[in-house]
């Protein structure tokens, strides 16, 4: 079907809890992991119109994660 975007099935290797917890924050968020590596992954790679994912916050502190970087 035209503008249908391909689907490829690939191994990544992630930390159980890493893909726990982003599971859990794309939820609440009202995506999908999927959903956050593709916007990561158009990002990566020079999309023009691409938009990082929205990230979590730190628990308790508040504070935007990126914002965190020394």
């Amino acid at each position: 079907m035209p503008n249908q975007p391909a689907t490829f099935n690939k191994t990544v290797r992630v930390d159980g809890d890493l893909w726990d917890r982003a599971g859990q924050i794309a939820t609440v968020q009202g995506t999908t992991r999927a959903g956050v590596i593709n916007a990561f992954l158009r990002w990566y790679t020079g999309d023009p119109t691409a938009k990082l994912p929205t990230p979590a916050t730190r628990a308790g502190t508040g504070n935007d994660p990126q914002g965190e970087r020394s």
